[in-house]
């Protein structure tokens, strides 16, 4: 059996990128059209760039976060420049949740929680993609483990 990586969506990501392109592109016109003689009519882009950069450190964000299923053990890895890894035994998997807000609803996204017995430790992973799919997923393989009790 094969790891199995789970990563945040990036459809949100994507959204706001079509968004902040749209402002650089409007802006740009719509200060062209209102400066006279057409001087500095890049300023009008200022705000669709902010909010672009804003986005990619939000891709990179994405990125740094995620939880990778093996044959025994379920890890959980964040963090850019410092990091922070978790890592629990798949047999001691009990309960996996899936909480989704409306708006994680709508785009078919949600959080995962995966519980060991008695609670002791919890893995979470916010805004993956097809979130009750992925819960069969993580109990399935955990229910497989070598070690399963």
């Amino acid at each position: 059996m094969s790891d199995l990586v789970i990563r945040p969506s990036t459809k949100i990501i994507i959204f706001w990128d079509i968004v902040s392109t749209l402002v650089i592109i409007g802006g740009a016109i719509a200060a062209y059209m209102l400066i006279p003689k057409h001087q500095y009519w890049y300023l009008g882009a200022i705000p669709g760039a902010i909010m672009f950069i804003g986005t990619a450190f939000r891709y990179i964000g994405v990125l740094m976060n995620k939880l990778t299923i093996t044959t025994d053990h379920l890890r959980s890895e964040s963090g850019f420049v410092s990091k922070s890894t978790h890592t629990i035994d798949l047999a001691k998997v009990q309960d996996v949740r899936v909480d989704q807000s409306v708006r994680q609803r709508v785009l078919g996204m949600g959080r995962i929680s995966v519980e060991t017995s008695g609670g002791a430790s919890a893995i979470a992973i916010d805004d993956v993609d097809n979130p009750h799919k992925l819960a069969d997923m993580i109990l399935e393989r955990s229910r497989q483990s070598p070690h399963h009790l």
